[in-house]
């Protein structure tokens, strides 16, 4: 982009076509980027509700291509919002513009805050699927684990349940060793604040991490503040 007013135009892609789980991503898009981003926030209108494991993983890849090749309007940049899910290189294949996954982000940057660092997750089937994604991406050298609270997407709002159980798999990371702690979903994000308080380690919020990173890059001069943009684009 050059260094006009112009927006920058970031999208965020939710890999499952739950509007419930779209929405919390919308939402906590707007909060963290800085004004002169414009948030537009995407589902596949095909695939899994809930990517809970490798075949969902696979299932979601054809709907996330087919959303993003109908696009009516160009983006500056995108974000993977999934965590350990497939379809990365090829989502980088069909966009000319920068793709970043919320796994390699998230996990890169609570490397970066701590000697060792863990990952807390909803399921146990998503365990795999985040250790493959982190290995590919070199990112297991310095990971002690990752840690499931046995909870899904459909409780994943109910912080009555997924505090004690958040709380408890950081825990167990940092007695393994963890300096650092990254929160392995999306539905996961709005819980940052309070573990990292309750922990007392550094929290990453992926998809914040990847925001910034992209507006780090694209908007140097820009003031922080929220963003602007259309409604979220399904």
């Amino acid at each position: 982009m050059s260094g006009s007013a112009a927006p920058f135009r970031l999208g965020i892609l939710n890999p499952n076509t739950s509007p419930e789980v779209t929405e919390v991503l919308d939402r906590h898009a707007r909060r963290v980027a800085r004004v002169g981003t414009t948030v537009v926030t995407l589902r596949p209108t095909h695939g899994p509700a809930a990517v809970e494991g490798w075949s969902d993983a696979y299932r979601s890849v054809p709907g996330m291509l087919d959303r993003l090749v109908s696009l009516e309007h160009p983006l500056d940049a995108l974000v993977l919002a999934g965590f350990g899910d497939v379809g990365l290189e090829a989502l980088r294949e069909v966009l000319a513009v920068p793709v970043l996954d919320m796994t390699e982000i998230g996990a890169a940057t609570a490397r970066s805050l701590g000697r060792r660092y863990g990952v807390v997750t909803t399921l146990a089937a998503m365990v795999d699927p985040i250790r493959s994604s982190l290995s590919v991406r070199g990112l297991t050298d310095r990971n002690v684990g990752v840690e499931p609270i046995d909870v899904g997407i459909a409780e994943a709002a109910v912080a009555e349940v997924v505090l004690p159980r958040l709380i408890d798999a950081a825990k167990q990371l940092v007695d393994h060793g963890a300096e650092a702690v990254c929160l392995g979903s999306a539905v996961l994000l709005s819980y940052a604040a309070t573990l990292c308080s309750e922990v007392g380690v550094p929290v990453v919020d992926p998809l914040a991490a990847a925001i910034a990173l992209l507006e780090t890059a694209y908007l140097p001069d820009r003031a922080g503040g929220p963003a602007t943009g259309p409604p979220r684009s399904d």
